[in-house]
C-alpha cells in the first residue's frame, strides 16, 4: 500500500536487497527457545516490510537475529544493527524514546546504557512481547534514521517529491548541504 497521491518511485538500476542484521548481548534472552526467536523475528519482519511498502522503498530485506557474547567494541548501545554489514548510528535518545514508547511513559533521558540493558533484560524475562517490541520499534526507527544505507542516496534523492522527502540523508550528505 503506498501513500495517497504519491507518484511512484523511481526503479533502483541494481539489486537493492540489504541484509539487516539485529545483535543484542545473548544474555538479554530476548529468543530463548526457537518459539520466541521466530516470534520476534516475524514481529520485526511485518513491521519493516509494512514501513517499505507505506513508502514504496525498492529494497528487500533479509532479516537476521544475532545474539552475541558480547557487543562489538564500536557499539555503546543493547543493540547493534547492521545493514550490510555496517553499523548503523544513531543516538542513545532514540532507544529513550522508543522505551518510552513501549512503557507506556514519558522518555526517561536517563534510560540508557547499562540502564536500558537491565530494563530490556527484565522486560526480556517477565514480558517477552513488550522486549519484542522494543527490539522491533528500535531496528525501524533505526533504518529510517538510515534509508540511505537501504536505497544509496542518489535513489533518496531523486525522490525528493515523493514520501522519501523528508527522510534523512547520511551523515555526509547532510554536512555537505550545510556548507553549500
Amino acid at each position: 500500500m503506498s501513500l495517497p497521491n504519491s507518484p511512484s518511485l523511481p526503479e533502483p538500476a541494481v539489486d537493492r536487497s540489504a541484509r539487516v542484521s539485529i545483535e543484542f548481548p545473548e544474555t538479554l534472552k530476548l529468543v530463548a527457545g526457537t518459539g520466541a526467536a521466530k516470534a520476534l523475528e516475524t514481529r520485526i519482519r511485518l513491521d519493516l516490510a509494512a514501513w517499505c511498502e507505506e513508502l514504496g522503498l525498492p529494497a528487500r530485506l533479509q532479516l537476521e537475529l544475532v545474539p552475541v557474547a558480547r557487543l562489538a567494541a564500536d557499539s555503546e548501545f543493547p543493540l547493534n544493527i547492521r545493514i550490510n554489514g555496517v553499523l548503523a548510528r544513531y543516538s542513545p535518545e532514540l532507544l529513550s524514546i522508543v522505551q518510552g514508547y513501549c512503557a507506556g511513559a514519558p522518555a526517561d533521558c536517563d534510560m540508557h546504557g547499562e540502564i536500558l540493558v537491565q530494563w530490556l533484560a527484565q522486560a526480556a524475562t517477565d514480558q517477552s512481547q513488550l522486549a519484542h517490541e522494543f527490539v522491533s520499534l528500535a531496528a525501524l526507527e533505526v533504518l529510517k534514521r538510515n534509508v540511505h544505507m537501504l536505497i544509496g542516496e542518489e535513489i533518496l534523492r531523486r525522490c525528493a517529491g515523493t514520501a522519501l522527502a523528508g527522510l534523512p540523508l547520511s551523515p555526509a550528505e547532510n554536512t555537505r548541504r550545510i556548507q553549500e
